[in-house]
């Protein structure tokens, strides 16, 4: 998790939103990446996204040789990037962060369709303060509604 906190700081330091993500077969790691969607002035360009956009064929030798895939993120996926997680066939994803408005933990598998029926084990909580540190630093600096909004949520997860 230490590796997607430092590309969180990178994405930071870029007027991105802090998030970072770190992509593990069996222990070796395969790729890292931090958001680039304010940089690349795109939808995609999420730290998580830009991972699977590289090294999908990787993901894919590595399922097939059984190998477990985790990922480890700053801030728990979106839709997009929780759908490509399963699309791929990660077998957990590790957040340091709940995402308040997102809460990809409430989707089922077994109600989405057969080809989705063995969704990513979500957990959270490692390093949590780090990342929800790094959050605040982004959202505090954006000084508008949304952002304030964003924060206020942010500061119930930390609560629970």
């Amino acid at each position: 998790m230490q590796l997607a906190l430092d590309k969180a700081k990178e994405s930071l330091t870029k007027d991105n939103f802090p998030c970072g993500a770190v992509l593990v077969a069996d222990g070796e790691i395969i790729g890292q990446s931090e958001n680039k969607k304010e940089t690349n002035k795109d939808r995609v360009s999420h730290a998580e996204m830009l991972l699977y956009i590289e090294y999908s064929s990787v993901l894919k030798k590595a399922k097939k040789e059984g190998y477990t895939i985790t990922m480890y993120t700053t801030l728990e996926p979106c839709l997009m990037c929780f759908g490509s997680a399963a699309m791929h066939r990660v077998d957990r994803i590790v957040a340091a962060t709940a995402d308040p408005f997102g809460n990809m933990s409430q989707i089922e598998g077994d109600k989405l369709g057969q080809f989705y029926n063995s969704l990513p084990q979500l957990e959270y909580g490692l390093c949590f303060q780090e990342s929800y540190e790094l959050i605040k630093e982004y959202l505090l600096a954006a000084d508008n509604d949304e952002a304030r909004n964003y924060l206020q949520l942010f500061e119930e997860v930390k609560k629970s």
